[in-house]
């Protein structure tokens, strides 16, 4: 992981739209070459990434076990 911590032009701002795939591609691309290089954006992906794969986890175990329910 990069050591460098430096939000240019507002790059850094961009993680959360990045990992919910919400950028256009230029701001997407304009992204991806900034991720290299800036250790915080770096932890934000990741740890955004864990945030939602939990989530869709859950919302599938929630699914599955209220379609065993029986009222």
């Amino acid at each position: 992981m990069s050591e460098t911590t430096t939000n240019s032009g507002g790059a850094c701002e961009l993680a959360l739209d990045y990992v919910y795939g919400e950028l256009d591609e230029g701001k997407k691309r304009a992204f991806e070459e900034h991720l290299p290089t800036c250790a915080r954006c770096q932890q934000e992906v990741a740890s955004f990434g864990r945030v939602r794969a939990a989530v869709k986890r859950d919302r599938k175990s929630t699914r599955l076990n209220s379609s065993h329910i029986t009222i």
